[in-house]
């Protein structure tokens, strides 16, 4: 069994080779689009090129390629439920895949495929960068830098004028849920949702066709995720708004991280942003926000136990080890390890991986791929 989990740039950086190693088996990792646009965005720091490339060929290098997949982009699970897909939010990653066939059993499989940036992954662990990517990395670095908080929490107060001032995170997700409550069949509110992430306005008469024929109209029931990342958004704001957030630029990067909380099982952090904000998000009993120390305290215990004692790594977590603990805790709630396709009734799901020679064997002697069962 695998816990999925969201790591953000800071708590996955900060893992050696060994404790990642640790981490690939026991967890299934979750590679959402705003962790590869960071490390891409390293490519273009002001500092020399080869600098930059040697940082973000060093990370690429940490991805193994083995139990971990690209998510959906948010946007993109934001669009499709308005289109009227039904996007499951069970702490279960949602992953691309092709079309279903059925085996030799007669059952339903269907095969996921490399993506495109896990595809890039594997050509920066070697140093080899398109032109277009550089030129993303610049457009990307461009971007960060143009992001100030101060001048949008002054806009911001102008939207929120009539809405009360709060002491505390708490209470601002208290209004939140109670104002989606009162207006659970305002149909304005998903007029909203396609402003705020700028959906494209030729899908509006198919949300509002989908809302109108529902039998509650409830958008809660009929677009959770769609809501739920507005929510998310809107408890940013009043959160900005009231000084219970700084405003440092990158905690709008971060906030993207946190759109993937649905599809986890475990989320960790090394940022303030995130320690300040995932208690309150999470779901304490589906789920656990672990800080970037803590995990990484965990795996270098388990690291010190076996893999610095060429002991194997055993298929079950140690017992006395934290992932053991969420074993317990989480694992007793999930009822299918897989990622999830967009089609629910998949019965066996196949990963097409390209192995790194660099990473880890996995027959789990703890040698590179390379030194081990790799054959030219």
């Amino acid at each position: 069994m695998s816990l999925p989990i969201v790591l953000d740039k800071s708590s996955f950086q900060s893992l050696s080779e060994k404790e990642l190693k640790i981490l690939f088996k026991y967890y299934f990792v979750i590679i959402p689009s705003v962790l590869i646009n960071e490390i891409i965005g390293d490519l273009s720091k002001a500092h020399k090129y080869s600098i930059s490339a040697t940082k973000v060929i060093y990370l690429a290098n940490k991805f193994t390629g083995m139990n971990s997949a690209k998510h959906v982009f948010y946007k993109e699970l934001i669009e499709r439920e308005l289109m009227g897909s039904k996007i499951y939010m069970d702490f279960r990653p949602l992953v691309k895949a092709d079309s279903p066939q059925i085996d030799a059993d007669g059952k339903k499989s269907v095969m996921i495929k490399q993506s495109p940036e896990e595809l890039a992954i594997e050509r920066w662990r070697t140093g080899q960068f398109s032109k277009q990517e550089y030129l993303y990395s610049k457009e990307w670095r461009i971007a960060t830098k143009t992001i100030n908080l101060d001048r949008m929490k002054k806009s911001l107060k102008a939207i929120y004028d009539s809405v009360n001032s709060f002491n505390t995170l708490e209470d601002i997700m208290d209004y939140i849920d109670s104002y989606f409550h009162e207006n659970s069949k305002n149909f304005q509110i998903i007029r909203k949702i396609y402003n705020e992430f700028k959906i494209s306005k030729k899908y509006y008469s198919k949300s509002f066709q989908i809302w109108g024929t529902s039998k509650t109209q409830n958008i809660l029931d009929i677009f959770p995720y769609s809501v739920y990342c507005f929510k998310l958004k809107m408890f940013f704001d009043l959160s900005l708004i009231n000084n219970l957030i700084g405003t440092k630029p990158t905690n709008l990067i971060d906030l993207e991280y946190v759109y993937y909380l649905p599809f986890c099982r475990v989320f960790s952090s090394g940022d303030k942003f995130h320690k300040k904000i995932l208690p309150i998000l999470i779901n304490s009993i589906q789920q656990d926000f672990i800080t970037s120390e803590i995990l990484k305290e965990d795996l270098i215990k388990i690291s010190e136990e076996y893999l610095n004692s060429n002991k194997e790594l055993p298929s079950s977590p140690p017992v006395s080890s934290l992932i053991s603990q969420l074993y317990k805790k989480l694992g007793k709630n999930t009822a299918n390890k897989d990622p999830l396709p967009f089609e629910n009734d998949i019965e066996a799901i196949v990963f097409e991986k390209k192995l790194n020679i660099n990473a880890p064997c996995p027959c789990g002697s703890g040698k590179k791929l390379k030194d081990c069962h790799y054959e030219v």
